[in-house]
């Protein structure tokens, strides 16, 4: 099922940034995708709030992936220009930490659960976004959006760990307690030592990644801020 899942969403986006480079004006289609990104994401967070299905540990948008669409459908909506903040935070959370959650999901339900379909198109609208504003917009990161991109994380999360710290709640993965499924935070060790590890390393990641998308051949650099 994890194979069919990876199969789907990398046809898809290869298909959607094939049709966005194919149209000269793409206003439509990103705003089209960013009414989808919104409705789908805030519907899916009220439902969670809804009496029935609420759970302190996971209804409240604070997850790392509610900050990422967010973010995308600010993006979309507004476009160019390409250096735009909101972009560059897309580029490194859709492009560096939404994959994640391809690799390791913390996925307990199947395909007969609604959390199963949501959890895949959520993580998989983000992704989206940020392949299509690098493969048909043409966006790539700059040093300065590397920086922004990094302070704007570390100042989110850590206003997330303070909440977790007072609700106990795990959002943004910096809670006192681990996710039921094994993933790459238990390469950092315990809890609070884990923390430095995790600012170190996404740190480590974004310069990775702005480095390689302004040093690739024939790549269309972002407008200057």
């Amino acid at each position: 099922m994890h194979a069919v899942v990876l199969l789907v969403c990398g046809i898809s986006w290869w298909a959607l940034v094939r049709l966005g480079r194919r149209q000269q004006d793409r206003t439509r289609l990103r705003r089209g995708l960013a009414v989808s990104v919104v409705a789908i994401n805030v519907a899916w967070t009220l439902y969670k709030m809804t009496p029935e299905h609420w759970n302190l540990d996971t209804s409240l948008p604070l997850h790392l992936c509610d900050f990422a669409w967010m973010a995308a459908g600010i993006s979309l909506w507004l476009g160019p220009p390409r250096a735009r903040t909101v972009h560059q935070l897309l580029y490194f959370w859709g492009l560096g930490l939404s994959p994640l959650a391809f690799l390791t999901p913390t996925l307990t339900d199947g395909p007969d659960h609604p959390y199963f379909w949501m959890f895949w198109l959520s993580h998989w609208q983000i992704v989206a976004a940020a392949v299509f504003n690098l493969g048909a917009e043409g966006i790539r990161p700059t040093w300065r959006g590397c920086g922004r991109s990094i302070v704007a994380s570390l100042v989110l999360v850590g206003l997330v760990t303070l909440l977790n710290l007072w609700l106990d709640t795990p959002y943004c993965f910096t809670g006192s307690h681990d996710p039921e499924n094994a993933t790459p935070l238990d390469l950092f060790g315990p809890w609070p030592e884990r923390l430095i590890g995790m600012v170190l390393t996404v740190s480590g990641l974004f310069a990775l990644m702005t480095w390689i998308g302004r040093r690739r051949p024939g790549a269309r650099l972002p407008e200057k801020e």
